[in-house]
């Protein structure tokens, strides 16, 4: 049952069952926006967090994102607060917490949409994911402009780095399929 069809279609919310048990589904919409946590998508992820936490339900999330909004139009709408308010949110709540990374899951918004360093319960990735703190392509131009600059063939050399940082970013390597053991009471 999807809450908020309309609004803020980075992002879909709502109730499923997996195994019989109620749970909420946090998921990125890449179709919308790409699946960028936005002003109005994190204001959606934290109300259906609020919704699991008052109902002791646990939460689902399936991350496929390129991360946060950035920009003077994410800083009018308070994206950095509002994002702060999502992690403290589920940082703060008791229920359980899985997280599967589908295809790529970068910078704040891994975290915000139940990545490893927020402390889940578990996270696991397609053999094929990147989790890290951009894109691979970009983060090789970041890391390494000087590099490329003074290079004598940038294109090969940024091939190479390319190489590197997929691998840098493979789901094995980024805390994925971690198993944290909380304070869940038995059921």
């Amino acid at each position: 049952m999807e809450f908020h069809t309309a609004w803020a279609r980075s992002v879909v919310t709502g109730l499923g069952r997996v195994e019989g048990q109620p749970v909420g589904v946090l998921a990125n919409q890449p179709k919308y926006l790409g699946g960028v946590l936005d002003a109005d998508a994190i204001e959606k992820a934290t109300k259906l967090c609020d919704i699991c936490s008052g109902f002791g339900l646990p939460i689902v999330f399936l991350q496929d994102l390129p991360g946060v909004m950035v920009g003077l139009e994410a800083e009018r709408r308070k994206v950095a607060p509002k994002l702060i308010e999502l992690y403290t949110t589920l940082a703060r709540s008791p229920v359980p917490k899985v997280s599967i990374v589908v295809r790529k899951a970068f910078g704040f918004g891994y975290i915000a949409m139940g990545g490893a360093p927020l402390g889940v319960d578990y996270v696991a990735a397609w053999p094929n994911a990147e989790i890290g703190f951009m894109s691979a392509v970009n983060a090789v131009h970041v890391v390494h402009h000087k590099r490329l600059r003074d290079a004598k063939d940038p294109a090969a050399l940024a091939a190479e780095l390319k190489v590197e940082m997929h691998s840098a970013f493979a789901p094995w390597l980024a805390r994925v399929a971690v198993v944290h053991p909380r304070r869940h009471p038995p059921r």
